[in-house]
């Protein structure tokens, strides 16, 4: 029997070229991502990414991926353009996706922090601003994920971030009684999805959790995950800056979604916080920052329901 070709060699070779080098990408939880280089038949080398998701994506992965990154692309939106998808993971025996490799790198330094926040703010804003029609055939609406996850009663809770509390709290209102109006959603806005590139966006990557849906459900996400990333300076420059450049979007019941985020965590902090230099202490960091995001969110909602 032959050996197995190199799968990276077999990609290049559909790529219309030879590899070059091929070397792992590190951060995320959702997937085993590659970059490979190829020298094209005209001499030029090219670099791409290859996407081979996991757990619940791996099921998800499809054409439809690969409509959504063309479409934001054309819509103008810095996310990489796909070109390749081997849904039947012929390739690497499982399902891969193969897009531009975006230059840039991710920033989780404090360095210009406001000046960060501010962009930060401006490209979610520009998220939802996008053109909705492009992307109705293609996302599933919020509420047919989010609303039933919030609703649902876990057999074991994470009382380590207040579970038990945040989904009482909700049953009040089992859905929020928001009236802005839908927009595309790119739903895991945090700094381990933005790349930069010379103090610029240069890139937004994992659109793997997009839908369609208020847009308090995004800033309310990206609110939490600048706090773990940023610490307690950042939430509210961030939020402000947005506010100003996302007028038409009512603030009031952003409590609501801030718990809906509060439970996203839930069972997961031990698993989100291997990607740091050190699991133990990043675990313990992001409980106690959940737990003063928690404690805010649950205040401003008792405010509201009154």
């Amino acid at each position: 029997m032959s050996p197995r070709a190199d799968p990276f060699e077999t990609l290049a070779r559909r790529l219309g070229g030879e590899l070059v080098r091929a070397w792992p990408l590190t951060g995320g939880v959702s997937a085993a991502t590659s970059a490979l280089e190829v020298e094209l038949a005209d001499g030029a080398r090219r670099k791409f990414v290859v996407r081979r998701p996991g757990g619940h994506y791996l099921r998800d992965l499809r054409e439809r991926d690969v409509q959504l990154l063309e479409r934001l692309a054309d819509a103008g939106l810095p996310a990489p353009c796909p070109r390749l998808l081997d849904a039947e993971g012929e390739i690497f025996g499982q399902p891969a996706l193969v897009l531009d490799y975006l230059e840039g790198e991710l920033d989780f330094g404090e360095a210009d922090l406001p000046a960060k926040l501010d962009a930060l703010a401006r490209q979610l804003a520009a998220i939802h601003a996008a053109p909705l029609p492009a992307f109705l055939p293609l996302l599933p609406r919020l509420d047919e994920r989010a609303f039933a996850f919030f609703a649902r009663t876990p057999e074991a809770p994470d009382e380590s971030l207040g579970e038990s509390e945040v989904r009482a709290a909700l049953r009040r209102w089992p859905r929020p009684p928001s009236s802005n109006p839908d927009t595309l959603l790119h739903g895991d806005f945090w700094p381990g999805n933005v790349l930069w590139r010379d103090g610029q966006i240069s890139g937004v990557i994992d659109w793997e959790d997009a839908a369609i849906g208020d847009p308090l459900y995004d800033l309310a996400i990206s609110r939490l995950d600048l706090l773990w990333a940023y610490g307690p300076s950042a939430v509210e420059p961030f939020t402000v800056a947005y506010a100003r450049l996302a007028p038409q979007v009512d603030l009031t019941f952003l409590p609501w979604f801030d718990l809906g985020a509060c439970l996203r965590p839930c069972g997961q902090i031990s698993i989100w916080a291997t990607s740091a230099d050190a699991p133990a202490e990043a675990a313990s960091r992001m409980r106690e920052r959940h737990a003063s995001f928690r404690s805010k969110a649950l205040a401003a909602y008792a405010l509201l329901t009154r």
